[in-house]
């Protein structure tokens, strides 16, 4: 009986995961709209933080629910006593939840850059200190980043902040490679 309800433990949390898997952006698209970066709004954003952080934590407590399960149950059972599948979907989740909001941030960004890129670079006849792109591009994550950084636990801040500079800096490269040329 009680690897009976060991298997409704591991049933009820993949029931759950798939339900927040539900609530993705793009869950329910045709598999080439998948690829198209969403823009978030302010309530999605939040709703993919608690994704990503109840994916993670699911994560944390299911290693200690397979070893409590072990340590009750009939040695015959100790070889299905195994949440190793079930930890995996939740790092699954946990990074389609991340991606979804790196995702969102970059659908923004790369509307400056776009503009960046497209611009007639050889007919500029001033210069500032600092470009209006660049500009644009703080202002995007002065909006986003608190939203984010306030809803994500302090584990997933970390991996969420390298991703988004590594993915950032690649949009930034890729934008100033297709710039026109500045002279003739």
């Amino acid at each position: 009986i009680l690897f009976d309800i060991f298997k409704e433990y591991e049933t009820a949390i993949e029931k759950y995961l798939m339900t927040l898997e539900s609530r993705l952006p793009g869950y329910n698209k045709k598999k080439s709209d998948k690829n198209k970066l969403l823009i978030l709004n302010e309530n999605d954003t939040k709703s993919m933080c608690i994704i990503l952080n109840t994916a993670a934590y699911c994560a944390e407590i299911c290693p200690g629910l397979q070893h409590q399960s072990r340590s009750i149950i009939d040695e015959k059972f100790h070889t299905q006593v195994d949440l190793s599948n079930t930890i995996e979907k939740c790092y699954e989740l946990r990074t389609k939840a991340l991606f979804a909001l790196i995702n969102s941030i970059l659908g923004q960004v790369n509307k400056t850059l776009i503009q960046m890129y497209k611009r007639q670079w050889h007919v500029l006849t001033s210069m500032g200190d600092q470009s209006e792109y660049i500009i644009g591009i703080v202002n995007i994550l002065k909006r986003e980043l608190p939203i984010i950084v306030g809803f994500l636990k302090s584990s997933a801040h970390l991996l969420f902040c390298n991703k988004l500079v590594e993915k950032l800096i690649e949009e930034y490269m890729t934008a100033l490679f297709k710039c026109k040329k500045v002279s003739s």
